[in-house]
C-alpha cells in the first residue's frame, strides 16, 4: 500500500476520534472525514469502511442512538458523492461536494428524527417543523464540514506534493 494512502487512513480514523473532545452541536469533521475518504481512497469498499468504523467507534463511546440508520445512510451517500465528484481535482468539485454533502446528510437525518416519530407529529407540518428546528444544527453541520474538509485536503495536497518531490530526487 502506497505511503499515502496509510497517511490517509490514519488522518480518517484520527478524525472519528476527534469528536470525542468537546464541541459545539454537529461542529465535527464527521462529513469531512467521508467526503475525504470518497475522495481520495481508491478502494470503493475501503472508502465507505473506513469512515463508518471510525464514526462507531466513536458510537461506542458516546452512546448508541435510534436515528443511527438514517445517519449512517447520510454518511454512506456522502462518500457516494464524494466517488463520483472527486474524480475531478477541481477546487469546485470539492466544494459542490461539502456543501451538497452537507445538505443531503441534514435531509436525510433530520427525516430520520421526524419518522422516528417521538418528537414531531407525523405530517407535513411536523416534518416543516423538524426541519426548521434542524437549521442551526446544519449551519454548525456545514461550517465543521467546510473547515475539516480543508484541513483534511490541505494535509493530503502537502504530502502529495512532498511524495512527488521524493519520487523525483530518487530517480
Amino acid at each position: 500500500m502506497k505511503k499515502n494512502n496509510l497517511i490517509f487512513i490514519g488522518l480518517i480514523l484520527l478524525a472519528g476520534m476527534i469528536r470525542m473532545i468537546p464541541h459545539p452541536w454537529n461542529f465535527t469533521p464527521l462529513l469531512a472525514v467521508c467526503i475525504f475518504s470518497g475522495t481520495k481512497i481508491k478502494h470503493n469498499g475501503l472508502a465507505i469502511f473506513l469512515p463508518l468504523v471510525a464514526i462507531f467507534i466513536g458510537d461506542l463511546f458516546l452512546g448508541i442512538y435510534s436515528s443511527m440508520v438514517w445517519v449512517y445512510s447520510g454518511y454512506i451517500l456522502v462518500i457516494l458523492l464524494s466517488r463520483i465528484l472527486g474524480n475531478s481535482k477541481s477546487i469546485n468539485s470539492k466544494i459542490i461536494s461539502v456543501v451538497s454533502g452537507s445538505l443531503i446528510f441534514f435531509i436525510i437525518s433530520n427525516f430520520g428524527v421526524w419518522i422516528s416519530g417521538t418528537m414531531y407529529s407525523m405530517n407535513f407540518q411536523g416534518l416543516l417543523e423538524c426541519y426548521i428546528a434542524g437549521i442551526p444544527f446544519y449551519k454548525n453541520t456545514l461550517i465543521g464540514t467546510i473547515i475539516y474538509s480543508s484541513i483534511f485536503f490541505g494535509i493530503a495536497e502537502i504530502i502529495e506534493r512532498n511524495l512527488i518531490q521524493i519520487a523525483t530526487i530518487k530517480s
